[in-house]
Parts: structure tokens; C-alpha cells; sequence
């Protein structure tokens, strides 16, 4: 099977998550933390209630075709 993506992937199974049982901060927040980490992006938390995660903008403009 061809990857498609067009840049970096990353696969992350943990071993005992399943479709209802799983950490949400080990199984899914610090992973794609890992993972932006490696792609030298450092999201920003703001303080509060509700994290609100701020990515570069330059994130957010669309691939040339």
C-alpha cells in the first residue's frame, strides 16, 4: 500500500485501547503531542477551563495541487 499523505505520517496503537476503553491524555493528547513535537511545532495552551490549542498559521493554508 502506497502513502498518500504527502508528508510525514505517524501510527500509534496502544495495547489495550480499544473503541471504548482508553486514556484519553496517554492514549491520544500526549501521542499527537509527540508527533507535533517532532515536526518542530509547539502548539500553545491557553490558560483557562478549555485548552484551546493555537497552531503557525501557516498550518492553515492548502496544499498546492
Amino acid at each position: 500500500m502506497a502513502l498518500k499523505s504527502g508528508g510525514p505520517v505517524c501510527l500509534i496503537l496502544p495495547r489495550n485501547m480499544d473503541h471504548n476503553e482508553f486514556d484519553f491524555f496517554d492514549d491520544l493528547v500526549d501521542p499527537f503531542l509527540d508527533f507535533l513535537g517532532q515536526m518542530s511545532i509547539n502548539p500553545s495552551v491557553k490558560q483557562g477551563d478549555d485548552p484551546i490549542f493555537k497552531f503557525p498559521e501557516y498550518l492553515y493554508i492548502p496544499p498546492q495541487s
